[in-house]
Parts: C-alpha cells; structure tokens; sequence
C-alpha cells in the first residue's frame, strides 16, 4: 500500500463563502462521503466536520465504515485526516485503526497509532489492547504483542486469546500452550483459538485432544476442528466429526458446509455431498459462489456431472473459480468440446481466465488428443492471458503430445521449458 506516514501537515483549501460553514450537524453519511473526498475543504471547515464526529460518537463509525467496505487504507488516511484537523480520537477510534492496520498489512502505520494510543493515554482500554496485539500477531511481532499483553497485568481474556492467536500463526506452539494451560479464567474462544491454531501448525493429533476436552462447544468449535482436519487431508475424519456436529443439532452455516463438501469431493462421498445439497435447498440457504462452486466441485469428482452442470446453470452468481471448477469438471470426463465451449463462454461474460482456467482447458486437450488446440492455449497464454506458463501447464502439454505418440515434440517442449522439468513432468512422456 501507499504509505501514509508523509502526510501533507497542511490541507489544501478552498475559498469557501460564509454559506459553506457549518451551521447544522451533518449526517454519519455527508460526514463520510466529505472524508473520503480528496481533502479539497477548508481546513476550518473540516475541523467542524471532526468536532461534530467526536461530539456525536460519529468518529468510529466513519473508520469502520471504511473498513466494512474493504477499504483499510481509507480507514488509515481518515485517521490521519482526524489528525491533521486536530479532532482528537478517543478509545472508540483506536480498535478499528488498528485492525485496519492489520488488514492493509501496514506495520509503519500500526507502530505510529500505537504510539499514539499511548500519548492519549488509552493504552489500558482491552478493547485497544486486543486489537493492538492481534496487529503485532498479525505482522509477526509477538515480542511487540507480548509486551501489551503485559503491560500493567489487566488484561481480559480476549486478550489473551489474541496473544494464544498470534503466537499459532507465528508457529511458536510451545509459547501459546504455556500461555493457554496458565490462564485462570478461559472461555471457549480460547479453546477455539487451541484447536484452530493447532490444526494450521500441523498438530492436529493435539487439536482433537483440545476439542474433545472441551466442555463447552459451539458452532466455531465445531468448524475449527472440521476444517483443520480438511486441511491436513483428513478427509474421512472431517465427515465424521460433522456427523458428530448434526448429532448434537449445530446448525452449520455455509463456509462449513463448503468445507464439508470438499472432504465429500475427495472421498466420493456422493450421498453425504447430495444430502448437504438437499439440506441447503431445505433450509433456503442462498447459493452464494463459494458454496455453489464447492456443490459444482463435489458433483464433478463424485461422477455425477449432470448435476454439477444442474447447479452451475442455477447460480446467479458465478466467479472465476466457478468456471474453473465446471471447465475442470468437464476435462476429467473427457468433455473437452465442452470444456472449451465454456471457456470462451466465460471470457463473453467478461470473466479472465487465469492459470487454473488454462491448465483445465490444456487437460480436457490432453485427455481428448486435442493435439493443435492444446500447442495454441500454450502459445498464447502469455500474450493473449498474461500468464506465464508453469510446471503444470507444461507437463499437461508433455502428457497431450505423449497421448498423441508424438514423443519428439514432447521431449522438445521439455527441454524449451525456462525451469528445471520436475519427475512428473518427465514421468508424463
């Protein structure tokens, strides 16, 4: 991101006539639609815009709504315009700076809001505090993390959590579970934290021990353990413990039943994957892309490319990873016409294709000796996609001219290629 640390001290002004004062509090909405302008009001006039903010609690809001948008670097540079127009910010302002700092990866910043956190005099507020450790977690400064943690031994158990969280991510396991097993006071945001950390590091022997200990579950217990297993490649274990979760009537929402139906895509388990798609139709769970690509997905590798094809003509909403999954669907039944047909679909729909939608459209070339339309795909990828081919694009060629018979040209295109050939690439001859 563009760094906001040279920041003009003064703002641009305007000529602005007696008319342009302030002379009544302006909405939440015309004080941030005035905010995310390019700072071209006076600067009087701005500071009345602040003052009104702060008066009205509007201050956070404007931040966080800027962060609700996707748009950290806004939610930074309204801080800094807060700033400029020395509107002061108070304990509400601080939480959602710095989590937009953690969301632009914009570690310069972070340190600087801290600083001032500390200058306001706010620095024992948890509320802060956690979001300040999630921050330092998130950039992998656990000492940085640690030392707000510690810094005058009133900290809540939320706090906590984000320091049990940041070690996890950092893949310091010791340092988290020492911390974990010497908290008095933990709730199931803690042990949410143990079992989802646990499983992204690799341990998720560990895990399971965790989430079996656990008195108390919810959803996210749940979801945590699931995914973790799905992650590691333990796919059988996934299903298992989401008939586990059904058993204990969680109602699961929809990023866990995508998880769910990738282990079902992996195992075959076509009757698992059918009874989620009939539970969704049931419970008028909207088919967003996530969760419509993952139905599409399952049915294809499951054989059932009929009802993969059902589902993806029904979706509203399609991305690129949807095309992917049918075009990809399409290939591994030697529907290569089709693939095709959908590839050039996809770009009438004004949908690019990147290197997962071209290896898909060179395999369904492969697996149906499309020999000249696979070279093309190949040849072009570069100028026409802007896409530089990789090891997989190369070895689905390799497999395409092999299949073909055509094992000088396989061996050329072997040695043309600008990397070091992997095993696979040379075992497809």
């Amino acid at each position: 991101m563009s760094t906001t640390t040279n920041l003009p001290y003064h703002l641009p002004s305007k000529d602005f006539s007696t008319e342009n004062k302030l002379t009544s509090q302006p909405s939440q909405k015309t004080i941030l639609d005035l905010l995310n302008t390019k700072c071209s009001t006076s600067l009087h006039y701005l500071k009345q815009v602040h003052a009104v903010a702060l008066r009205t609690g509007i201050s956070r809001p404007l931040c966080s709504g800027c962060l609700e948008n996707n748009e950290p670097c806004k939610a930074i540079w309204c801080y800094y315009k807060m700033t400029v127009a020395h509107a002061r910010p108070n304990k509400f302002t601080y939480p959602t700076l710095l989590k937009a700092c953690t969301v632009a990866e914009a570690a310069e910043e972070g340190s600087q809001a801290h600083a001032h956190v500390i200058k306001q005099g706010l620095s024992g507020d948890v509320h802060i505090r956690s979001a300040g450790i999630q921050m330092y977690g998130s950039f992998g400064e656990v000492e940085g993390a640690r030392r707000m943690l510690d810094e005058d031994g009133n900290s809540d158990v939320i706090c906590f959590n984000a320091m049990i969280d940041g070690y996890l991510k950092c893949g310091e396991v010791e340092a988290a579970k020492e911390l974990f097993w010497s908290m008095e006071d933990k709730n199931v945001g803690s042990w949410n934290v143990m079992v989802s950390g646990m499983a992204k590091c690799g341990k998720i022997e560990e895990a399971r021990e965790l989430f079996n200990e656990m008195k108390e579950k919810n959803e996210i217990s749940w979801s945590a353990m699931i995914d973790g297993y799905i992650k590691g490649g333990y796919y059988k274990e996934a299903l298992v413990v989401f008939n586990m979760m059904q058993r204990e009537k969680i109602r699961p929402r929809k990023f866990v039943l995508s998880s769910v139906l990738a282990a079902c895509a992996n195992v075959g388990a076509l009757d698992q994957g059918r009874w989620i798609h009939a539970y969704v139709n049931k419970n008028s769970t909207s088919f967003d892309a996530v969760l419509g690509t993952a139905l599409v997905d399952m049915y294809t590798k499951c054989g059932r490319l009929d009802m993969a094809w059902g589902v993806f003509e029904k979706m509203e909403k399609k991305e690129v990873f949807t095309w992917n999954a049918m075009i990809c669907g399409l290939a591994l039944h030697g529907r290569a016409e089709d693939a095709i047909e959908l590839f050039f679909k996809m770009q009438n729909q004004n949908f690019r294709p990147n290197g997962i939608t071209l290896l898909g459209v060179l395999s369904a070339c492969a697996h149906s000796g499309m020999v000249d339309e696979g070279l093309n795909i190949l040849n072009c990828m570069e100028e026409v996609y802007g896409i530089e081919p990789g090891m997989e694009h190369y070895g689905c060629v390799v497999d395409l001219l092999g299949r073909a018979g055509l094992l000088g040209e396989a061996e050329e295109v072997i040695y043309s290629m600008p990397m070091e050939p992997s095993a696979a690439v040379w075992g497809a001859l």
